[in-house]
């Protein structure tokens, strides 16, 4: 029996190996995020190679000064191995890795987006964008606070943030 194995996909001239991928792609466009997708893989010694899927580099991590993070994407509950490759290149590059389940604004997943730094992981993370158009990833529970940055309010319930997550789940693809 062969395997069963994602669609390929060309959105905006890049061939994503899903269709989730893409749908993270249209996600980020709906929002007016800068992304690079595949930009660099790295060799994480005895845990492989690695190929992270987008590299954001106007997005921040909660309150961290500088922007730029890692996005990975799993269709499935990430492995202990996948954990421990984010955790590998974020200590390895000095910058955040976020790792999402599923579809963008998938709220009912238990999973969340993951966070790790070079010191840490946590879960439960989403998108938040300010009334001035910072964007952030952000803890559950400081989604509707004010911008760290500005000041202005912000939320991952903005009627900006829902059209994002509509488009992403509706899009069509050609193959």
């Amino acid at each position: 029996m062969s395997e069963i194995k994602p669609i390929e996909t060309v959105y905006r001239g890049y061939r994503t190996r899903s269709r989730l991928e893409a749908r993270w792609m249209v996600f980020f466009d709906s929002l007016g995020i800068r992304f690079e997708y595949e930009k660099e893989g790295y060799s994480l010694g005895e845990a492989g190679w690695y190929l992270p899927d987008f590299w954001l580099p106007t997005v921040y991590l909660r309150s961290y000064p500088e922007p730029g993070l890692w996005v990975e994407i799993k269709g499935a509950e990430p492995t202990d191995l996948e954990h421990e490759r984010c955790s590998i290149l974020a200590s390895g590059t000095a910058k955040p890795v976020i790792l999402f389940v599923g579809l963008p604004g998938d709220r009912e997943s238990s999973l969340g987006g993951y966070q790790f730094t070079w010191d840490s992981w946590d879960n439960y993370m989403g998108f938040v964008r300010c009334a001035l158009g910072h964007i952030r990833v952000d803890f559950s529970n400081y989604w509707e606070e004010p911008c760290p940055f500005c000041k202005a309010p912000a939320s991952a319930n903005s009627a900006r943030m829902e059209g994002a997550y509509i488009a992403a789940r509706q899009a069509r693809f050609e193959r």
